[in-house]
């Protein structure tokens, strides 16, 4: 098994292997359950539990694989947990969110990599090869086989029930806006060069 990077990849949200070796107190002096760290420029906020080592960055408006989330019991509703005794910070949809927590934000989310080892090892009855620092990915391989860790989030759109009156999704363009066609590029006038 190996941490790959698929097809399909945006670089800006790719999970990451983030060695940490410090970790500093919240900005407010009142908390004394929370540390933060910083990885890749990025304010994280973690429990203050957490020991130096080797964690999976996962960055802020991606996604994370339901399944593994499951495992690691991190669903905010217990029912969808492996043990529905534990509740953890994440939605349905389980999108990273940037967060406020008591007065700083949190850009990210971090997990011991020694969780996502045992996990991948329950789920595939393999070690994964290739866990060092500084590795992006967000698929793991096996033989041609790949199966997701981690995506770019994607707001699902909704619509109104005055758009299905008609039976027509209207698609109405404001004044003053020309309708931008993906294939066409218009040069100012400027900018024409004759050959």
């Amino acid at each position: 098994m190996k941490l790959t990077k698929s097809k399909k990849a945006n670089e800006n949200y790719l999970s990451k292997i983030v060695n940490i070796q410090n970790f500093r107190a919240h900005s407010n002096p009142e908390v004394t359950k929370l540390k933060c760290c910083t990885i890749d420029g990025f304010n994280i906020i973690t429990g203050i539990d957490s020991k130096p080592g080797l964690y999976v960055y996962f960055p802020a408006l991606s996604c994370i694989n339901g399944d593994f989330l499951s495992y690691a019991n991190l669903y905010r509703h217990t029912e969808l947990n492996k043990d529905s005794d534990q509740s953890g910070m994440f939605e349905d949809n389980g999108r990273v969110k940037a967060i406020r927590l008591k007065g700083e934000i949190s850009e990210g989310f971090i997990l011991p990599v020694t969780i996502f080892e045992n996990y991948i090892l329950s789920v595939t009855n393999k070690e994964i090869e290739n866990v060092e620092e500084g590795i992006e990915f967000d698929t793991i391989s096996d033989n041609g086989k790949e199966f997701w860790i981690s995506k770019k989030y994607f707001i699902k759109k909704s619509y109104t029930q005055n758009q299905f009156s008609s039976g027509k999704i209207s698609k109405k363009i404001p004044k003053g806006i020309d309708k931008i066609i993906d294939t066409q590029f218009r040069f100012h006038y400027d900018r024409i060069c004759v050959a």
